[in-house]
């Protein structure tokens, strides 16, 4: 299945740079496109919960191609 963007929530921005790595990792060994969109994302709120984090990701993951295909099909 090929994935065009993929969102991991993580708990704070230290943890950033390590799961960069491990996704970078899996991308070059295949498992991933090298066009999926890696998506890490911070969560908003300190004590948000995973269901928090869940959405909260979904949502920044899905609002840029939601705009993205509503200015393809406006403009088609």
């Amino acid at each position: 299945m090929d994935w065009t963007a993929i969102g991991v929530a993580i708990r704070t921005e230290q943890e950033r740079a390590p799961m960069e790595a491990v996704f970078a990792n899996l991308q070059r060994a295949g498992l991933f496109a090298e066009s999926a969109e890696i998506l890490i994302v911070v969560d908003a709120a300190a004590h948000s919960g995973s269901a928090g984090s869940a959405l909260n990701t979904l949502l920044v993951v899905v609002s840029p191609i939601t705009l993205s295909h509503r200015r393809k099909s406006v403009h088609d």
